[in-house]
Parts: C-alpha cells; sequence; structure tokens
C-alpha cells in the first residue's frame, strides 16, 4: 500500500471487506507512463467496492466497473470506454450517460440525483427502480 500511497497520492482504508477510495492526485497520475498508470487502475477496480464522491471514468480506459458497488457522488460516463456498469448498484449523485457505451444499466438499482440518458447508447434500464430526482432521455 505505500507504494501505491507514494506513487498515485491514493489512499486507500479497509472497513471488513471494503476498500474506499479516499484521495486521487490526477496531477501525479499524468506523470506515470500510460501502459504503468492502466494496468494499475484495472488492479485498482479489481479490489474496490465504493467511490466516496465522484467518478469520473471520461477519456479513461476502463472497461468495467469489476466489483464496484457504489459511488457516493456523481457518475461521468461521457467519452469513456466504460461498457459494462458490474456490480455497481448506486450511485449517490447525478449519473451521465450522454456519449458513453454503455447500453445496459445492469445491476445498477438506485441513481438518487439527475439521470441524463439524452444521446447515450442505453437500451436497457437493468434493475434500476429509483431515480430520486429527474430523468433526461
Amino acid at each position: 500500500m505505500n507504494s501505491i500511497r507514494g506513487l498515485f497520492n491514493i489512499s486507500l482504508t479497509r472497513n471488513g471487506d471494503e476498500i474506499r477510495l479516499h484521495e486521487y492526485n490526477r496531477g501525479i497520475e499524468e506523470q506515470i507512463p500510460v501502459s504503468v498508470r492502466d494496468k494499475f487502475i484495472r488492479k485498482l477496480f479489481n479490489t474496490i467496492s465504493v467511490i466516496e464522491e465522484d467518478a469520473n471514468f471520461s477519456n479513461s480506459q476502463i472497461t468495467s466497473l469489476g466489483n464496484l458497488q457504489r459511488i457516493g457522488g456523481n457518475a461521468y460516463f461521457r467519452n469513456s470506454q466504460v461498457t459494462d456498469l458490474g456490480n455497481l448498484k448506486r450511485i449517490g449523485g447525478d449519473a451521465y450517460f450522454t456519449s458513453s457505451q454503455v447500453t445496459d444499466l445492469g445491476n445498477l438499482q438506485s441513481i438518487e440525483g439527475d439521470a441524463y440518458f439524452r444521446n447515450s447508447q442505453v437500451t436497457d434500464l437493468g434493475n434500476l427502480k429509483r431515480i430520486g430526482r429527474d430523468a433526461y432521455f
């Protein structure tokens, strides 16, 4: 874990089986070679289950959210490579699917804020049961 903190300035805490991402320093991340960064991020998403704040997947190489179950804030999928929401069940803020590759919301059950589907590829709402505010289709 110390090498992760030093290299990426990421703080991870373990709470039972839960691993939470607390801090991510984009300035340091951009100094890491793309191949190393992408490999690390894929491994990270196989173990992380909660992002406490916003998650911006725009222009990332991530294709699956794997074991991620909850995003505490907004989720940005615009111009991302994400096609599979994996085990994601809850987005605590707004969800932006406009110009994304996502077609099926799969296991996602709740979007607590606004949901933006205009100009998206989403054709199946999967297990979605709740949108807490407005939905734009």
